[in-house]
C-alpha cells in the first residue's frame, strides 16, 4: 500500500556581514554571497516549467515510435527552454544509442555525470536504453569519464554542511484502519518522503547529492573528525494501536566523504522502535532498540556485528517511527568560514530551519535545503 506524506520543513541560513570579518578582494567571501564556480548545482530541487515537462514528454512519445531525429529535437527544444531541467539530457544518450551513434551518446552522458554525478549516475547505470554503450569499447571511456566525475563531485566535500533534504514534496501516509469496532490493527505503510542526503557549500552556495536511494533517507550522522558520514535508510512505517510506530526493513550505510566511496552496508531485521547513530572516534556503531531489547553494533566488512561498552555514548542523531527525534543541533560551519549552523525548532507545528550566526548576530537571510524540507540530521515523519 502505497501512501503519502504531507508537510514542509526548510532550512534556512542567515549569514552576517560584520566588519572583523571582511575579506579582501583577492580573498573569496566566506560564506559566499553569491553562488561562485564549483563541483554540485545551485538548485538540485528545481522544479522545470510545464513547457518543458511537455516538451519532454512529447519527446518521449516519439521515442517510443522510433522517430529519434524527431524526438531529440524535443529534448533540445526542453534544455533550451530550462538549462537545468537534465531528464532530456540522458533521454538524448538514450536516442542515439538507438542509432548506434556510440560516440555521441558517450559525448551527452559524460557530459551529464560531470555536471550532476548524483543522482545522474546511478539513472546512467541503470539505463536499459544505454546496456549496448555499456557493453561496447565505448564502455571503457564511459567508466573513466563516471570515475572522473565521482572524483570532481568529492572535492571538497568534507568542508560542507550535510544535511537531508526533500528532492519532492513527500507522499502522504494513509490513516490507521480498524478490522472490527473498537480494535485498532497495526499497518505498515510503505515511506514516500523522496529524502536524500546533500551537502551545502559555504564556499560556493551549491549542492551536491549525496546518496540515491530511491528517498528512504531517514537520519544522518556524521563521524567527529568530518570525513565520513553513516545515515540510515528505512521501507515501511508500522502504525498500531494508541499511535504505536516502528520500522521496518532499516539499513544504515557509511560513506567517505573525501572520495564518495561507499564504506559498507547492513541490514536490520525486524520492527525496530528506535535506532541511535552513535560517532566513535572517524567511525560510528549503531544501538537498535527492537521488541526484543537494545542491542548495539558496528559495521565490519560489511555487516553489523555486535559491540559492547558503548551504553554511555550520547548519539549523534536519533530515529523512532515518529522520524528524527531528539534537541535541536548545532555544527560549526566549515569550509574555512566562521559561524555555526544551528537548528530552531518553534512550539507552534513551524518547520525547522537552520541559522547561521556569524559573530553572535543574524541580520538577514536566505534559505537553503530547497521547497520540500530539510534538517542537518533529519526530518519528523509528518
Amino acid at each position: 500500500m502505497t501512501a503519502v506524506l504531507s508537510g514542509l520543513s526548510f532550512v534556512v541560513i542567515t549569514i552576517v556581514a560584520h566588519p572583523a570579518l571582511e575579506r579582501s578582494a583577492a580573498s573569496p567571501a566566506c560564506p559566499a554571497s553569491a553562488p561562485v564556480a564549483g563541483p554540485g548545482v545551485v538548485d538540485p530541487f528545481h522544479v522545470p516549467p510545464p513547457a518543458a515537462a511537455q516538451l519532454n514528454a512529447d519527446g518521449k512519445a516519439l521515442y517510443r515510435q522510433g522517430r529519434w531525429d524527431e524526438a531529440r529535437q524535443k529534448y533540445r527544444a526542453a534544455t533550451a527552454l530550462d538549462p537545468d531541467f537534465l531528464a532530456p539530457v540522458l533521454n538524448i544518450a538514450c536516442s542515439f544509442v538507438r542509432q548506434e551513434r556510440f560516440a555521441d551518446a558517450l559525448s551527452e552522458v559524460v557530459g551529464l555525470v560531470d555536471r550532476s554525478y548524483l543522482p545522474w549516475s546511478e539513472e546512467v547505470l541503470s539505463a536499459a536504453d544505454l546496456g549496448a554503450l555499456k557493453i561496447r569499447a565505448e564502455g571503457k571511456p564511459l567508466r573513466a569519464g563516471l570515475e572522473a566525475a565521482r572524483l570532481r563531485w568529492a572535492q571538497g566535500l568534507a568542508a560542507d554542511l550535510v544535511m537531508i533534504a526533500r528532492v519532492r514534496a513527500p507522499l502522504k501516509l494513509d490513516s490507521v484502519g480498524s478490522d472490527r469496532v473498537g480494535e485498532v490493527a497495526p499497518r505498515a505503510l510503505v515511506l514516500g518522503l523522496r529524502q536524500e542526503v546533500f551537502a551545502w557549500s559555504p564556499r560556493t552556495r551549491r549542492y551536491r547529492q549525496l546518496t540515491a536511494e530511491e528517498g528512504r533517507v531517514l537520519a544522518l550522522g556524521r563521524s567527529r573528525d568530518g570525513r565520513r558520514i553513516s545515515y540510515v535508510t528505512a521501507e515501511k512505517l508500522i502504525r498500531g494501536p494508541s499511535d504505536v510506530t516502528a520500522l521496518r526493513g532499516l539499513a544504515v550505510s557509511e560513506l567517505d566523504l573525501t572520495t564518495l566511496t561507499p564504506l559498507g552496508r547492513g541490514s536490520i531485521a525486524g520492527d525496530v522502535q528506535r535506532i541511535d547513530i552513535l560517532a566513535i572516534g572517524a567511525g560510528f556503531a549503531y544501538r537498535v532498540e527492537g521488541a526484543s531489547g537494545a542491542t548495539t553494533f558496528g559495521l565490519v566488512d560489511g555487516k553489523l556485528q555486535p559491540r559492547a561498552g558503548l551504553a554511555s555514548l550520547q548519539p549523534v542523531a536519533t530515529l523512532t517511527g515518529r522520524g528524527l527525534s531528539g534537541v535541536a543541533r548545532s555544527t560549526p560551519l566549515g569550509g574555512g568560514c566562521a559561524g555555526t549552523a544551528r537548528e530552531v525548532r518553534s512550539k507552534d507545528g513551524t518547520p525547522p530551519f537552520v541559522r547561521i550566526v556569524v559573530d553572535g548576530r543574524t541580520p538577514a537571510n536566505f534559505p537553503i535545503g530547497g521547497p520540500f524540507g530539510a534538517g542537518l540530521a533529519g526530518l519528523p515523519i509528518p
